[in-house]
C-alpha cells in the first residue's frame, strides 16, 4: 500500500471512529419487538421509553437520550384484553415482584425512582391488551449533580 493511500485511510478512518465513540441520543431506537410507553416517575419527569425484547427486568431505553431505566422491582400489573369491538374479554393481574427477592433494592446504593406505566399493544385477530402498573428502578447514566 502506498504512503499516500495509508494517509488517506487514516484521514478517513480516525475521524469516523471518533464520531462513533461519542455518545449521542439513540437515533436507532429499536422498532421491532418493543413495548413503547410513557413512564410518569417520582422524580417529577415523564419519560418516553421503549423496552426491546421479552423477559424480566429488561432495561427501558429513554427515547431521545442516552439514559436507560434499569428496573429492580415491579408493582402489581393489570392486563386487560379487548376484542376488536372494544369489549373486555379478560382481566388479569401479576403480583408485585422484586429482583433477587428484594436483595437488589436493599443492597444497591443507587437512587431509585418509581414510575407508573400504561400502554396498549396489538394482539392477533384485532384484539388488544392494555397494561397498567408500576416499576421501581434507577436511571443510568445518572444525572449530573
Amino acid at each position: 500500500m502506498s504512503t499516500s493511500l495509508r494517509r488517506l485511510s487514516a484521514v478517513l478512518v480516525v475521524p469516523a471512529a471518533l464520531l462513533m465513540s461519542v455518545p449521542t441520543p439513540a437515533s436507532a431506537d429499536p422498532t421491532r419487538h418493543v413495548i413503547a410507553a410513557a413512564a410518569t416517575c417520582s422524580d417529577g419527569n415523564t419519560y418516553d421509553v421503549v423496552v426491546p425484547g421479552n423477559g424480566y427486568y429488561l432495561p427501558a431505553l429513554v427515547t431521545g437520550s442516552t439514559q436507560v431505566h434499569k428496573p429492580v422491582a415491579f408493582g402489581k400489573f393489570t392486563f386487560t384484553v379487548r376484542d376488536p369491538e372494544g369489549a373486555v374479554v379478560f382481566v388479569g393481574t401479576d403480583p408485585a415482584t422484586e429482583q433477587g427477592g428484594g436483595n437488589v433494592l436493599a443492597r444497591n446504593p443507587k437512587t431509585y425512582i418509581e414510575c407508573t406505566v400504561s400502554f396498549t399493544a396489538p394482539l392477533e385477530d384485532g384484539f388488544t391488551v392494555t397494561v397498567d402498573g408500576s416499576v421501581t428502578g434507577f436511571l443510568t447514566p445518572a444525572a449530573p449533580r
